[in-house]
């Protein structure tokens, strides 16, 4: 994942300077965007397409499906897990977060492919996912496999490490921070002062969190490191 950003950050400004020396104004620099895809094959040569937007400074992963885009914030992808876990599949979701978070399974190297050059990631063993099984999103117009959507987190997840782990200011108690996040969002339905600290509420009317910005940018609202983790966990109902 780190070539990947390497690469794709180098086309972000290369993509850039060319549109300059067409006389294209850029108005924003740190704003703009790189748009593409990468192609993931797991198994039996099922081809994930996803695609991405890429400034100088973020990468953001989104599914296409019959080419068509959707996108998923993380407190949509929270949304998501909750629905899914209140309808029978908290054992599935809880198996797949802790094996990861606290690595009782090893991640696969494996790689993805970006203008036809492989990239090495961590990918996760997603055994447990059903293949079969389909994601209705709330609105009715799509379905989107278990295995789509988890691969998806999976990029998402991995990406964030790797941008934690670079550079002399690495920020490694964050690694797998967003899933860290979702598992105390998931198990843990009440208001914790750590996650209310970070914009995280709980309402028991609805019966989920919902996340409202915060004063203090300097929080990391989609991660928790190992203490805040255990902390959160261990608050009494």
């Amino acid at each position: 994942m780190n070539d990947f950003i390497s690469t794709v950050r180098t086309d972000c400004k290369r993509e850039m300077a060319e549109k300059e020396a067409r006389g294209i104004a850029i108005a924003n620099k740190n704003k703009y965007r790189l748009v593409d895809r990468i192609e993931i094959t797991i198994s039996d040569n099922v081809k994930n397409i996803y695609g991405f937007q890429a400034n100088v400074e973020e990468i953001y992963f989104y599914i296409i499906d019959d080419d068509s885009n959707m996108y998923f914030t993380i407190e949509e992808i929270y949304c998501v897990l909750k629905i899914l876990f209140d309808n029978g599949e908290d054992k599935m979701i809880n198996a797949f977060l802790k094996a990861h978070i606290f690595k009782t399974k090893m991640n696969i190297d494996s790689s993805f492919i970006y203008r036809g050059v492989d990239y090495a990631f961590n990918l996760y063993d997603l055994d447990s996912i059903p293949e079969d099984k389909y994601i209705q999103l709330q609105d009715g117009a799509k379905r989107i496999p278990y295995r789509t959507f988890f691969l998806l987190l999976n990029l998402i997840q991995e990406k964030s490490n790797a941008f934690f782990n670079r550079g002399a200011k690495k920020n490694s108690k964050y690694t797998n921070g967003i899933l860290r996040l979702l598992f105390c969002l998931l198990n843990k339905p009440m208001n914790v002062p750590e996650l209310e600290e970070l914009g995280w509420e709980y309402d028991l009317k609805n019966d989920r969190f919902y996340y409202s910005e915060t004063e203090a940018k300097e929080k990391k609202k989609y991660y928790l490191t190992k203490q805040q983790c255990k902390s959160i966990l261990k608050a009494e109902s």
